[in-house]
């Protein structure tokens, strides 16, 4: 059952390469400052708070209507126009909505929305097959599959034909290089563990041994970060 406060996403660019250095910041205003996007499935719409640089917000006078069933949201630059684009699935059609940003904190929907597994959920934004374009790993939580989704560089997707195993209770995902190879993976967590799956560079993944946490009825977060400065992408959950 899709939930009625979604996750929301920090209107930031994620990297686009592998790298340990926290990327540029991108905002829906473009003054400098993130601020917050939040899908609301009651209203089916997505709320816009603009930051004002003191841990503070204020809410964007125009919402954006964000679909039917609206899950999860995730930002990025989809179309390389230096403006804060979101990306939001919709277990209900299982399908993911993009919106392009104007840059004014307002978003132009893209008339086809691409097609995902079953109940899709947690989004993961990163540039998987090394051509310079973001593209999203959307994690199906109906299906126990990875929908991974190529960017074509002006808000459009192509399907890639692989799809990945993951666990069907997953609650997150986290987007790095965790093997070293300057290829992007992804770590996904689930109620008592979380599935590796390694980049290939092509957009495909191959799984890898996965660790075993502590059950969580509720599921669980899972961040990724140099936790003890050795260079290397470390796990929390």
């Amino acid at each position: 059952m899709a939930r009625p406060l979604s996750v929301g996403a920090t209107l930031s660019r994620p990297r686009l390469a592998p790298s340990h250095t926290p990327s540029r910041s991108r905002t829906s205003t473009g003054i400098g400052i993130p601020d917050l996007a939040i899908a609301f499935t009651s209203n089916k719409t997505l709320t816009i708070l603009l930051g004002n640089g003191d841990g503070t917000f204020n809410e964007a006078a125009i919402n954006t209507q964000s679909g039917p069933y609206p899950s999860f949201v995730a930002a990025g630059d989809f179309n390389h126009d230096g403006k804060a684009d979101l990306a939001v699935t919709n277990p209900g059609t299982n399908d993911v909505m993009i919106f392009l940003g104007n840059g004014d904190a307002t978003f132009t929907a893209v008339a086809t929305s691409p097609e995902t597994g079953s109940e899709p959920g947690v989004i993961g934004v990163g540039d998987f097959n090394g051509d310079g374009i973001q593209d999203l790993a959307i994690v199906n939580n109906g299906s126990g599959t990875v929908t991974v989704l190529l960017g074509n560089g002006d808000g459009t997707f192509t399907a890639s034909p692989l799809s990945a195993q993951t666990d069907p209770n997953s609650t997150s995902i986290a987007v790095g290089d965790f093997n070293g190879d300057g290829i992007l993976d992804l770590a996904i967590g689930s109620d008592y563990m979380v599935t590796m799956l390694l980049g290939n560079g092509d957009g495909s993944f191959t799984p890898a041994p996965s660790p075993v946490t502590g059950d969580s009825p509720y599921g669980a977060e899972v961040a990724a970060g140099d936790f003890n400065q050795d260079g290397k992408l470390d796990l929390a959950r």
